[in-house]
């Protein structure tokens, strides 16, 4: 599967941007567990919500709008944050991206990245998968459970971390 034919759906884009006092929860969650001197990159800028509070010197950010498709970025960033797109259209086809953006973040980060989710995803994350991320040393070490009443209730903030601890058993 080429990473190059993967597009947002730029209709959906405009419903799910990360409204600002869920922003502010996730960078003071995010803010204690990184440097002020680490990279970080929002994969999916949408309105830019979550990029205008990262306080880091290094930042960047994936935008399709600008031209920077975030499955052909490859600049090695030590921390990604970001609300991803649930669906990319692959092929012309809508399809579940969820997978496709922690295993490029692995690719990516040397450190570890933060995605929200909504509980939808939960399925995703199969006992294979999770094993097959620890094989690589990859860990999902935190979880922040929010409530966005404008979308459809919790979501979470997880976390994933090379070399970390593990909150999970399997």
């Amino acid at each position: 599967m080429s990473l190059d034919k993967f597009l947002i759906l730029e209709k959906k884009m405009d419903l799910m941007q990360t409204p600002p006092e869920i922003v502010d929860k996730i960078i003071n969650f995010v803010q204690s567990q990184i440097s002020f001197n680490d990279s970080i990159l929002e994969p999916f800028l949408g309105s830019g919500n979550i990029y205008k509070k990262i306080p880091n010197k290094k930042k960047y950010f994936c935008d399709t709008k600008n031209g920077i498709n975030f499955f052909d970025w490859n600049k090695k960033v030590d921390w990604a944050i970001s609300n991803p797109p649930f669906q990319l259209l692959y092929n012309g086809k809508p399809i579940n991206s969820f997978i496709l953006i922690i295993d490029r973040l692995i690719e990516l980060c040397n450190k570890g990245f933060f995605l929200l989710i909504n509980h939808k995803l939960w399925s995703s994350l199969t006992v294979k998968r999770i094993k097959t991320w620890q094989n690589k040393n990859w860990f999902i070490s935190q979880i922040l459970i929010l409530e966005v009443k404008q979308w459809y209730g919790r979501y979470y903030l997880i976390k994933f971390e090379l070399g970390g601890k593990s909150i999970l058993n399997i």
